[in-house]
């Protein structure tokens, strides 16, 4: 299991630690002893995804997530229904093909229907 931020942080400020592999119950427990009130979740869709993390809801109450991997606009929505995402991740806010075409007006209203989107979640 490996923290990218640890303990040594301020206490005031707001920890998010970058989990791969935080499926397994007993790690997410682990990283909620030592402080980290949020994880990175990756790959969730090929982790289990929303039925995940609604079934780990109740076993780890104080724990938030932000998964990526996989999410795109099909799927963010019911991400963001959760209660335990504070946030998600996602490469089609800024798509490659349009950074390489230069097409920075694309990447400004998928950047601008992205922050647009709700999130139940609240965080702290």
């Amino acid at each position: 299991m490996t923290y990218l931020l640890g303990n040594s942080f301020a206490k005031d400020f707001d920890r998010l630690g970058s989990r791969h592999e935080c499926g397994r119950l007993i790690q997410g427990g682990q990283a909620g002893a030592l402080g980290f009130q949020a994880l990175k979740f990756f790959p969730a869709e090929a982790a289990g995804g929303v039925p995940f993390l609604k079934s780990i809801a109740g076993p780890l109450p104080g724990l938030r997530f932000c998964p990526t991997g996989g999410i795109g606009p099909a799927n963010v929505e019911s991400y963001l229904a959760l209660p335990n995402v504070v946030a998600v991740g996602g490469s089609w806010v800024v798509p490659a093909d349009a950074i390489r075409a230069g097409d920075f007006a694309k990447v400004r209203d998928l950047a601008t229907a992205a922050s647009r989107l709700k999130r139940a979640a609240t965080f702290g």
